[in-house]
């Protein structure tokens, strides 16, 4: 997801994942998060599309995006360690 946010990713995965303000015009404070896609059997849970996108919006808001892959990385170790 890191790679997304980043467009450093295959274009096959433009399509994959959209944000909540791409998906209407008003404003709300869900905006900057990712749609969560319908998943009906557990292969779908356990996707990268849906559980890349329920991790992402859980824990990127603790870290900080503006950073490298590598820091990305630990600070996101950091906050599953505690």
């Amino acid at each position: 997801m890191f790679k997304v946010i980043k467009h450093i990713h295959p274009q096959i995965f433009d399509s994959m994942f959209v944000q909540y303000k791409n998906i209407h015009n008003y404003g709300t404070r869900h905006a900057e998060l990712y749609c969560t896609p319908l998943a009906k059997t557990n292969l779908m849970r356990n996707s990268l599309r849906c559980a890349g996108v329920i991790f992402w919006n859980k824990y990127a808001v603790l870290s900080d995006c503006n950073c490298t892959l590598n820091g990305f990385k630990s600070c996101i170790r950091q906050c599953l360690l505690q």
